[in-house]
């Protein structure tokens, strides 16, 4: 039975049995169908990872009970230090854009409003950072990632770079992208040939209402390389997707032939 993996946020290593909370007891028994006895992975979203045997479920509550049982070395983080900036869009599609640039490793993701973005209050935006965080949980569990990615909102274009200024170790040296659809000189191909190795990408999309002009130009005189991504125009979700997937392609390890690695260590 393949052992599925589940987010635990406090994991002590130094305590044999740990009780799940009562959301991820119900995916272990209800929707999994695990049962005592049964081995199951947890993460904590800082790197750490464990192997676990499930030894009670409260017949009173449902929560699970769970003793660990060795630690697991996940060799499964990119390199590339990729971080993405994006303005807001549909919530439908920001969640689909947070599950598969989780899936592909983006490091970073920050969310801001742009001239043609959809308005949000930041009371709102609150909220929508605690739904895309578990959203990224769940796409944790599913890809084999161990460190989750820093997800949050911040209310201009001016404050996303700012972040990114501050996340990446040489933001003088990083590879700075701007995904525009009316480019046609510049694609991530010619980017390939001139920057051989880059270890920190920072990359930006635009609305679905496009980019302003000014908005743009701020763009620009920050560092960053206006590109296109083909002759179709795409829609903001599958930009963004494609956006970190080549990025990851060309300089991180998505082009790896090596899967997932692991090392085991008993507790």
């Amino acid at each position: 039975m393949t052992r599925c993996t589940f987010f635990c946020e406090k994991i002590d290593p130094g305590r044999r049995l740990i009780e799940l909370s009562r959301e991820v007891s119900h995916h272990v028994v209800r929707v999994h169908r695990r049962r005592s006895g049964d081995r199951i992975e947890l993460i904590d979203g800082h790197g750490g990872r464990w192997v676990a045997e499930i030894v009670s479920i409260s017949r009173s509550d449902g929560r699970v009970t769970v003793s660990l049982i060795e630690k697991i070395d996940a060799v499964n983080e990119s390199l590339l230090n990729l971080v993405l900036l994006s303005a807001l869009a549909r919530p439908e599609k920001m969640d689909l854009l947070v599950r598969q640039t989780t899936e592909l490793g983006v490091k970073a993701l920050v969310f801001f409003p742009a001239r043609m973005s959809i308005p949000m209050t930041t009371e709102r935006a609150t909220g929508k950072v605690k739904r895309w965080k578990k959203i990224s949980r769940e796409a944790l569990c599913q890809c084999g990632r161990s460190v989750e990615p820093q997800i949050l909102f911040v209310n201009s274009l001016a404050e996303a770079i700012g972040y990114a200024k501050e996340y990446l170790q040489k933001w003088e040296r990083a590879l700075k992208l701007v995904a525009f659809e009316k480019e046609r000189n510049v694609s991530l191909k010619d980017l390939a040939d001139e920057y051989e190795k880059v270890s920190e990408v920072c990359c930006c999309l635009g609305p679905e209402g496009g980019w302003g002009e000014d908005e743009l130009c701020s763009l620009i005189d920050a560092g960053f390389l206006s590109i296109g991504l083909g002759p179709r125009i795409l829609r903001y979700e599958t930009a963004g997707v494609v956006l970190a997937g080549l990025c990851q392609y060309l300089w991180g390890d998505l082009g790896s032939k090596e899967g997932v690695g692991y090392e085991m260590s008993r507790l």
